[in-house]
């Protein structure tokens, strides 16, 4: 009240943007009256006509099947044993012909030793078989590459030892698949009801065993284990919302008994929390927390009625949300809900975020907003540098379950520019996860996240300052600017002077300083990835194209200067767009896109003989190019370098390490090709096969340091049997390699 009061004498000392912010911040902390009663689905809460059920004696005792073994998907396990798509895969120095019988260690490497799994999966026969009769198990260092080539290779024999290391290794959990038995079968229960890291990896294999996983299962889901009776019940769940017939089969096998039971179990009343219903912690005080006000102006809730509120938001699960919750939050102020919210996360941080109330975060998604989702970003980001990066993951899954564009943004911000590597990497999993779940590509997904920074997609944004205007444009680089009623082009808002609106002239100062800051990272990633669909022919339908890039905003002023193509059946038709956001074709005719066109960037080699009278148009009306496109170089392979592989014209050229290991992160790698004799190369694969390679003299170790400067020794191309690579692909793969060599 004292604060109240100082504040409120303080009021008229104030600038009026202040005075606002403090009569909003002391409306907020008025407290309504308490309603002189709850409404009735407080009072009673939704679990209250379910109580604990005893257990049901008549399907106790079930035996599962006496199944144990390795089932395969069509061709898996030849890609484990090769390491497909892992470092592994090829000729990987481990894999190298000799390189077990030079090491210095042979034959005689121990159990324990840093490389002892790595022989076991890759070394030759003479190596690797007398080693693994001395295995007993361990294997703190092994990849899942290398746990998964080991189960290939051996199979049955090791499949008991690999069983106990993926229950005990995290990062091995996805070697589970090819097994079927019981215990696989409870791993995955336990990792879809109880674990929130591993979930996904415990319902890919519910989906590729579901009849086995049921016949597993059903004998724990109603017999004595309360622990595995919680976690088999949990997968029977899944398993009815994904393959219901199949669960019902297997459950009739087992008797009517055991399936009325199974059917009262997954097709339980949503409200029914199928479990003891928690008490809030008491760090969880009312007192402690702002009120949440009723809808209509009923008053606040009562003390008793808020407990009952955070009871049901214990109860919640972000992959499976408790309606009872929804029925609560129905009669409440949705402002106030926000507000408590985050006052509710915040105690429990305060005292000392007890993970076993973990809830305290995972309600966030219910209620936030933009603010809330700014306020937790900014916490993620801090919380791994104070040891704090389990809680920095869960709060990652939040932004992630909360799923506006503000809180995907912010994942994606983390993904790309965390300070932690091990927080961006979880974050770039996040992104994957939130595409599955929205059933969208990462490129759909980035589509959708492009900011628009509050502008507008059909008028454009002007700076008011009273006696004088400014028009925001934007140049080829998505770099904003202005220009004046006079047309006269200026880089920077100019200062309020003495005869501008002070007050508008300010706000339209600063609304443009933060425009040009906030969009410095955001244009240089849409420019990057407009050109790498070019460069990827990735198409978007018309719907697509027009929700992402032609009303977009901020992106149709990077569209307005390329040139596209639509491809219907047979047909291809390039167009760009006009300034009207129309579609021009060449001769500047309305061009309408058919409905079932796929519509791509224009590399130049697919614009053919119209590339030179569409570099006139862009010439004639003055549009620059965000990037080339069509003055893009096009490469190809000479006869000479078809047949005998060798790229002489770029041997030879030095080039420092720096460039040739950034290729790693545009999609090359580091390495050995597959069937190449090269080792410890950079090179790019072809998706149809082949590829290119670059060995550079002395070598560069990506993750150890400077390497200095390089020669590219050899420049190698192998294509696949028929020849048949995308020129569009080999085109860009040897400009870049030209780029290396200052050969274009």
């Amino acid at each position: 009240g004292l604060v109240r009061a100082e504040l409120a004498d303080r009021m008229s000392e104030l600038e009026p943007p202040d005075r606002s912010a403090i009569e909003r911040l002391l409306q907020s902390t008025r407290p309504a009256p308490p309603a002189e009663t709850a409404p009735p689905v407080f009072t009673t809460p939704p679990w209250t006509p379910f109580k604990p059920s005893a257990k049901k004696t008549a399907a106790d005792g079930l035996t599962p099947p006496p199944v144990d073994e390795l089932r395969w998907a069509e061709d898996e396990r030849r890609s484990w044993a090769e390491g497909v798509g892992s470092p592994y895969e090829g000729r990987h120095y481990l894999k190298t012909e000799g390189f077990w019988q030079r090491s210095p260690w042979g034959a005689t490497i121990a159990p324990g030793h840093y490389y002892f799994m790595d022989m076991l999966a890759w070394a030759p026969d003479e190596v690797a078989l007398p080693g693994y009769e001395r295995w007993e198990g361990a294997a703190d260092t092994a990849s899942l590459a290398t746990v998964r080539a080991i189960l290939a290779r051996y199979g049955e024999a090791a499949a008991p030892r690999i069983q106990e290391l993926i229950a005990k290794k995290p990062s091995c959990r996805p070697a589970l698949l090819p097994f079927v038995n019981l215990g696989a079968a409870r791993m995955a229960a336990a990792w879809v009801s109880r674990s929130r890291t591993d979930r996904a990896h415990g319902r890919a294999w519910l989906d590729r065993h579901p009849a086995e996983a049921a016949a597993f299962l059903i004998p724990d889901a109603l017999g004595k284990n309360a622990k595995e009776r919680q976690s088999a019940e949990g997968a029977l769940r899944y398993l009815a919302a994904e393959h219901r017939e199949t669960l019902d089969k297997a459950a009739a096998a087992y008797g009517p008994g055991a399936a009325e039971a199974v059917a009262a179990i997954v097709d339980a009343d949503p409200l029914d929390p199928r479990r003891r219903v928690p008490k809030p912690a008491a760090w969880a005080d009312p007192a402690m927390l702002p009120p949440v006000l009723l809808s209509d102006g009923r008053g606040r809730l009562p003390d008793d009625a808020t407990r009952t509120l955070m009871t049901a938001l214990a109860l919640d699960d972000p992959d499976r949300l408790y309606p009872g919750a929804d029925l609560l939050a129905a009669e409440c102020d949705p402002a106030s809900l926000t507000a408590f919210s985050w006052a509710l996360f915040e105690l429990w941080a305060a005292a000392g975020s007890p993970t076993k109330d973990g809830w305290a975060m995972d309600q966030l998604r219910r209620f936030a907003d933009d603010d809330t989702v700014r306020r937790l970003t900014a916490l993620i980001r801090e919380w791994p540098g104070q040891g704090q990066s389990r809680k920095a993951v869960r709060g990652l899954e939040t932004l992630g379950h909360i799923g506006s564009e503000a809180s995907l943004r912010a994942v994606q911000g983390i993904a790309a520019n965390g300070e932690f590597k091990s927080l961006k990497k979880t974050a770039a999993a996040q992104i994957e996860v939130i595409a599955e779940r929205l059933e969208l590509t990462l490129d759909q997904l980035a589509d959708r996240l492009v900011p628009d920074f509050g502008l507008s997609s059909d008028e454009p944004l002007v700076l008011d300052y009273g006696p004088r205007s400014f028009t925001v444009r934007f140049d080829e680089q998505l770099k904003p600017y202005l220009v004046d009623e006079r047309g006269k082009r200026r880089a920077s808002a100019p200062k309020p002077a003495a005869k501008d609106d002070q007050e508008r002239a300010q706000a339209a100062h600063e609304r443009f300083t933060t425009l040009r800051k906030e969009l410095k990272t955001t244009a240089a990633e849409q420019v990057r990835r407009l050109e790498a669909a070019m460069v990827d022919q990735r198409s978007w339908s018309p719907a697509e194209f027009g929700r992402r890039l032609v009303d977009h905003p901020l992106m149709w002023q990077l569209a307005r200067r390329l040139v596209f193509q639509a491809t219907a059946g047979a047909s291809s038709t390039s167009f760009r767009l006009a300034e009207d956001r129309t579609l021009a074709d060449l001769d500047d005719e309305l061009f309408e896109l058919p409905e079932d066109a796929a519509v791509r960037v224009a590399h130049p080699l697919s614009l053919g003989g119209e590339l030179a009278d569409w570099a006139e148009v862009f010439a004639d009306y003055e549009i620059l190019q965000p990037f080339e496109q069509l003055a893009r170089p096009v490469l190809t392979l000479t006869d000479e370098e078809r047949s005998s592989g060798r790229l002489a014209r770029f041997e030879g050229a030095k080039v420092g390490a720096g460039p040739i290991i950034g290729l790693l992160r545009r999609g090359w790698r580091y390495g050995t090709p597959t069937g190449s004799r090269y080792s410890y190369c950079v090179y790019h694969e072809f998706p149809e096969g082949g590829w290119l390679v670059i060995d550079p003299s002395p070598g560069v170790h990506p993750g150890y340091g400077d390497d200095g400067d390089q020669v590219l020794r050899e420049v190698a191309v192998a294509l696949p049997e028929d020849g048949a690579v995308d020129p569009v692909r080999l085109s860009e793969a040897l400009a870049v390699v030209a780029r290396l060599a200052r050969a274009v």
